[in-house]
């Protein structure tokens, strides 16, 4: 953009203090239809405290992430690709282990979240919900406003590389209570975006 001119767009990249486009809630079918998906939630206490992540090898950006972390841990936890896009390897094929329901999903604690072409797209549902998101600091930001979000209070952090994701699970599983607030703290989060009348404001 040249001086003076404005774009609006769906993301951008967090932390850009020279960045003069004014995010809007675009795409709001696919990314916003959260609330029809809590009716299949259940209590934190009756939810499976395993791990679990679906995706594809979406992004040019995050095909790397996501492949090291279906190949690291797809053995030890409910981890796999559901797809493949057409851009994947071959190789890639034994990595796919199918489609998990948002409602199935939901029977787990622990959510993973990992940023695809921009944002993550499970990040929304996941913080309207009684599980937690576990997943690396956001680098971009949409309606939701993911800068806002604090490690520990609304999401239990993994490093970039999600290397570290077997001293993460130990210690949500050590630290029950504080997750299942982390869980509240993000459905507490969520309210504000489902006041359409505040956002026609806005």
């Amino acid at each position: 953009l040249k001086k003076g001119e404005l774009a609006f767009v769906k993301t951008k990249l967090i932390g850009r203090e020279c960045d003069q486009s004014i995010m809007l809630k675009f795409n709001s079918i696919r990314h916003w239809d959260v609330l029809p998906k809590m009716n299949n939630d259940i209590p934190w206490q009756e939810k499976n405290s395993n791990l679990i992540w679906r995706g594809t090898t979406t992004g040019i950006r995050s095909h790397g992430k996501r492949v090291s972390l279906v190949k690291n841990y797809k053995e030890r936890y409910n981890i796999g690709f559901s797809h493949l896009n057409k851009q994947a390897s071959v190789d890639l094929d034994k990595y796919v282990v199918g489609r998990v329901s948002v409602k199935d999903q939901l029977k787990f604690k622990y959510i993973i979240s990992i940023e695809g072409n921009d944002v993550a797209t499970n990040l929304k549902w996941i913080l309207a919900s009684n599980s937690v998101p576990v997943m690396p600091k956001p680098t971009r930001e949409s309606w939701l406003l993911e800068s806002q979000l604090i490690p520990y209070v609304h999401y239990v952090p993994l490093n970039d590389d999600m290397g570290n994701l077997d001293e993460v699970y130990e210690w949500c599983l050590n630290n029950d209570e504080h997750c299942r607030q982390i869980a509240e703290n993000g459905k507490r989060y969520m309210e504000m975006f489902f006041d359409e009348e505040n956002e026609k404001e806005i």
